[in-house]
C-alpha cells in the first residue's frame, strides 16, 4: 500500500495456490483511525481476479482493481447532495501525464473541460462538483471522459445514503 505521494506505507507477500483464494487485511487502515488515502498494488506471476472491501464509518464499499488506459469514460448522476460522484486517478508511470477531464451531458454533447497534470505515480481523488461546481447543487446526467498523455488507472464511485458503488470505467478512442 502507499500513501498519495507513492511512498510504501506497508508491504505484504503471500502465495496462492493455483484456483485458491487468499485474504489480505492492511494492517496500516487497522492502525489508525483516519481515514487512509493511497493505493494498493498488485504484482503476480500469473492471472488474478481481486477487489478490496473498505468498512469504515459504518459503510461498506467493495472497489473493482483500476485497469491502466489512456483514454476512459465512466457515467454519472448528481443529485444535488443526496447522490455524489467522485474519481480517483493514479499516474501508473514514472512521467509526467497531463489529464484532459470533459463533462458531457446526457446528449454526449461536452459541457465543460479542465486539465491537470500528475507526477509520475501521483494520485489525485476528487468528488466531480469538485472539479465542477457548477453541478453541486442540481441534478446532473452524463459522462466524463478522461484522455490522458500517459497510461492512468481511474476508479469511479457513487456515494449515497445507502452506501458506495464502484461505477463502471471503459476505455475509449
Amino acid at each position: 500500500m502507499t500513501d498519495l505521494n507513492a511512498r510504501p506505507l506497508e508491504t505484504s507477500s503471500l502465495e496462492i495456490p493455483p484456483v485458491a483464494s487468499a485474504r489480505f487485511v492492511g494492517m496500516q487502515s487497522l492502525s489508525s483511525a483516519s481515514l487512509i488515502i493511497g493505493t494498493a498494488r498488485i504484482n503476480a506471476n500469473a492471472r488474478l481476479s481481486a477487489y478490496a472491501t473498505i468498512i469504515g464509518g459504518g459503510l461498506r464499499a467493495t472497489v473493482y482493481p483500476a485497469g491502466q488506459a489512456r483514454n476512459v469514460a465512466f457515467p454519472i448522476k448528481q443529485t444535488g447532495p443526496e447522490v455524489q460522484n467522485a474519481v480517483a486517478l493514479l499516474n501508473t508511470t514514472n512521467q509526467t501525464a497531463t489529464l484532459t477531464i470533459a463533462l458531457l451531458n446526457s446528449r454526449g454533447e461536452e459541457v465543460t473541460r479542465l486539465s491537470r497534470q500528475l507526477s509520475g505515480n501521483e494520485q489525485l481523488s476528487r468528488f466531480i462538483d469538485e472539479f465542477y461546481p457548477d453541478i453541486r447543487n442540481g441534478e446532473f446526467s452524463g459522462t466524463v471522459t478522461v484522455r490522458s498523455t500517459a497510461l492512468v488507472a481511474v476508479v469511479a464511485l457513487q456515494i449515497d445514503r445507502s452506501g458506495i458503488t464502484t461505477i463502471p470505467v471503459t476505455p475509449i478512442d
